[in-house]
């Protein structure tokens, strides 16, 4: 199957292939389109290793109480080599929590256009006690 999609592909492949393995998530919902199941998941931002927005991944479309792993991702941030970036975050079925994805926080989308405005404002903040008043 994969070399078939090799050859599909051909010049047009961009950087290569990735395999992930499947890790059973803790699901909290399920999306209204695709019928894909919704894990638990958060999207959060990070500038010079303080959170400056963290958010449900999917919105409105989970319901779940569990909070944020904050103490166990500060000790993820402290290993991460980037001054302003995205971790997105999932809790296993067993209870323990796995990083999903990490990216470029000048390029990661929010979970909702409804939070751009508190995401400003709470970068602004984590950047002026960095370094002063903007």
């Amino acid at each position: 199957m994969v070399r078939r999609f090799l050859e599909l592909q051909g010049s047009e492949l961009n950087g290569g292939l990735v395999f992930r393995s499947y890790l059973p998530l803790e699901v909290v919902g399920q999306h209204p389109e695709s019928g894909m199941p919704l894990a638990a998941e958060f999207r959060s931002f990070w500038f010079d290793g303080k959170l400056v927005l963290s958010h449900k991944y999917w919105g409105d479309l989970t319901s779940f109480d569990t909070e944020l792993p904050l103490a166990w991702m500060q000790g993820v941030v402290g290993r991460i080599d980037s001054a302003f970036f995205t971790m997105d975050v999932a809790l296993k079925e067993d209870g323990t929590w796995i990083v999903i994805e990490l990216g470029d926080g000048q390029v990661a989308g929010l979970p909702s256009r409804e939070l751009a405005p508190e995401f400003f404002r709470d970068l602004r903040e984590v950047v002026a006690s960095r370094y002063g008043s903007m």
